[in-house]
C-alpha cells in the first residue's frame, strides 16, 4: 500500500512540474511577445517603416531629390551592447554623386527644416491612409520656414500642394512668402 501511494504521489509530483513547467514556458512567451522586441515593436516598426517611406517621398519633393531619412530602431553603444531607440539618420547626395549619411543635427537650419517638413508630412500621409487623417490645415511659422532659401520654400509650397493640404498658415515676416500662396492677410499693430 506503501509502495502505491508512493508511485500516486511521485506521479501528482511530476505532474505538478510538467505542468509549471508549462506555465513557465507560456509566461515567458507572453514576456517576449509583449516585450519591446514582441508585438508592440512588430507593429511600431510596421507604423515607422509607412513614416519614413512616406517621409522620404516628401523629402525627395523638398530636397530636389538629393536628401533621404531613416528611422533606426536600434544603436550600438560604445561597449557593443545594443540599446532600442529610434534614431533619425540623413543621407545627402554630395557634389560626386556619392551619399553620406549624418546626425540630423549635423546639417544646416533649411536642410533640417526640409527634413523636418518631410517627416510630418510623412506621419499625416503614413496615418491617413484608408481616410482616418486628413491634413487640412498645415501651420507654418517662421521657425520652420528659417533657413529656407527660395528654392527651399517654393518646394514646401509645392509640397503641400501635392500633399493635397487645404489650407496654409504661414506666419513669415518674409513679404515674399505671400506671392506664393493664394491668399494673403496681413496682421500689423494697432
Amino acid at each position: 500500500a506503501r509502495r502505491a501511494s508512493a508511485a500516486r504521489e511521485h506521479a501528482a509530483l511530476e505532474e505538478a512540474r510538467t505542468l509549471a513547467a508549462r506555465r513557465v514556458a507560456a509566461a515567458k512567451a507572453w514576456e517576449e511577445t509583449l516585450a519591446p522586441r514582441g508585438v508592440r515593436a512588430h507593429l511600431a516598426g510596421g507604423a515607422l517603416a509607412a513614416v519614413e517611406y512616406e517621409a522620404n517621398r516628401w523629402l525627395a519633393v523638398l530636397s530636389a531629390g538629393t536628401m533621404s531619412v531613416e528611422f533606426p530602431t536600434t544603436r550600438t553603444t560604445g561597449k557593443g551592447a545594443v540599446k532600442e531607440e529610434i534614431g533619425t539618420v540623413v543621407s545627402a547626395a554630395l557634389p560626386d554623386g556619392t551619399r553620406v549619411a549624418r546626425s540630423l543635427l549635423s546639417y544646416s537650419g533649411g536642410e533640417r527644416s526640409r527634413v523636418n517638413i518631410a517627416v510630418d508630412l510623412g506621419v499625416a500621409a503614413a496615418f491617413g491612409r484608408g481616410g482616418r487623417l486628413a491634413v487640412s490645415l498645415l501651420v507654418m511659422d517662421e521657425e520652420s520656414l528659417s533657413g529656407l532659401d527660395e528654392a527651399g520654400k517654393s518646394a514646401v509650397v509645392a509640397a503641400r500642394h501635392e500633399a493635397g493640404v487645404a489650407d496654409v498658415v504661414v506666419i513669415d515676416h518674409d513679404a515674399r512668402a505671400s506671392g506664393r500662396l493664394g491668399r494673403t492677410v496681413r496682421a500689423r499693430r494697432g
